[in-house]
């Protein structure tokens, strides 16, 4: 059964910024991530503004762009830019990296959207689009995440049957960071929105996804919805990474190291 989660708690934390140039550089000199070696992967939206190349961190995954989904800097760094009219990045689902009730996980990401009315399908239009294993065009979704077109943060996985974790609200124009973890310790799926966390209880039955074409780890678009915004950077690790207890998160881009 879903959870309802209690109000949002807002916390000020100063943020650093820096432009990921098309030079490489993925990250402030001398920042690292003790866990990088549990990344499976990573994109931090380096290149050129209007670059339609998306560089996966990790060097494990090539991802293709679709529609007009591209790189913008006009918010002062990197980001990827899409503009609900078909646009999303995809790589090939690979079920040992990113199925993740198999052990602990993290998937995390930095937004920035003026409305999430298109950031969500079906159902009452709560079936996040953001990012899952999906076919981008078609209703088959096997698991996805990202705010809700009611401004929720929500988690949809497929068990046999639709299970849904909804979060707390998801700040609009503003950079925002979210997360969803699956402890494997006993089996929780976990979300945060800014650092807060909460631990919607234990996975139910067992979840599902597919490795074949056409179904992708897709950014930007499930079941031919393409959210209108920005996505800064995005982050899967099979590790939790954070202090579920509550945490700051890493600043972006995230370190490539």
């Amino acid at each position: 059964m879903p959870f309802a989660l209690a109000s949002v708690r807002e916390r000020n934390r100063p943020r650093r910024r820096w432009s990921v140039s098309d030079m490489g550089l993925a990250a402030p000199i001398g920042i690292s991530n003790p866990d990088f070696s549990s990344v499976v992967a990573q994109l931090d939206m380096a290149g050129t503004d209007g670059s339609t190349s998306f560089v996966d961190s990790t060097g494990l995954r090539t991802w293709t762009a679709s529609g007009d989904a591209q790189i913008d800097t006009s918010l002062g760094y990197n980001a990827a830019l899409f503009d609900a009219a078909g646009d999303f990045v995809a790589t090939p689902y690979v079920k040992a990296d990113l199925d993740w009730w198999d052990g602990d996980f993290n998937l995390e990401g930095w937004i920035h959207a003026s409305s999430f009315a298109n950031w969500s399908y079906n159902d009452g239009n709560v079936n996040p689009s953001m990012v899952g294993c999906a076919d981008p065009a078609s209703g088959t979704n096997y698991w996805s995440f990202g705010p809700n077109a009611s401004g929720n943060l929500m988690f949809y996985y497929y068990n046999g049957g639709a299970q849904r974790q909804f979060g707390d609200a998801v700040p609009t124009g503003a950079d925002a960071h979210i997360a969803v973890f699956h402890r494997a310790s006993d089996h929780h799926i976990l979300t945060a929105v800014n650092g807060d966390v909460t631990d919607h209880g234990a996975v139910i039955g067992t979840p599902q996804s597919s490795a074949t074409s056409p179904v992708k780890f897709v950014l930007g678009m499930i079941n031919n919805r393409s959210i209108d915004g920005y996505v800064i950077a995005l982050r899967a690790t099979r590790a939790l990474h954070y202090d579920l207890a509550g945490f700051t998160p890493d600043a972006y881009p995230f370190p490539s190291s």
